[in-house]
C-alpha cells in the first residue's frame, strides 16, 4: 500500500497520512501526552506506531493502529494536560 499511495501521488492521501504521521509524532515526543493516552486507551492496550519506508505494509499498519485507537488519540490530544506541555 505505501508504494502505491507514494506513486499515485495522490494530494488527498499524502494529506491524510502525513496528519496520522504527525499525532503518531506528538505521542512519541511527549511523555505528558503519552500518559494521557496510555489513561485514555486503557481497554486497548495499544501503542500508535508510524509508518516506516522501509518496512512493508507499515502505513496500513499506522493507519490500522490509528482508527482503532482514533477516539483515545483525539481525547488526550485535547486534554489540559497535554495542550498546557504541547512540544
Amino acid at each position: 500500500m505505501a508504494v502505491a499511495v507514494r506513486e499515485a501521488g495522490l494530494k488527498l492521501s499524502s494529506r491524510l497520512l502525513g496528519r496520522v504521521r504527525h499525532v503518531a509524532d506528538v505521542f512519541r515526543r511527549s511523555a505528558t501526552a503519552t500518559a494521557v493516552l496510555a489513561l485514555k486507551q486503557k481497554p486497548l492496550e495499544h501503542k500508535l506506531i508510524m509508518d516506516i519506508a522501509t518496512r512493508r505494509d507499515s502505513t496500513r499498519d499506522m493507519l490500522d493502529g490509528y482508527l482503532g485507537q482514533q477516539a483515545a488519540a483525539t481525547t488526550a490530544l485535547i486534554s489540559p494536560a497535554t495542550r498546557h506541555n504541547a512540544p
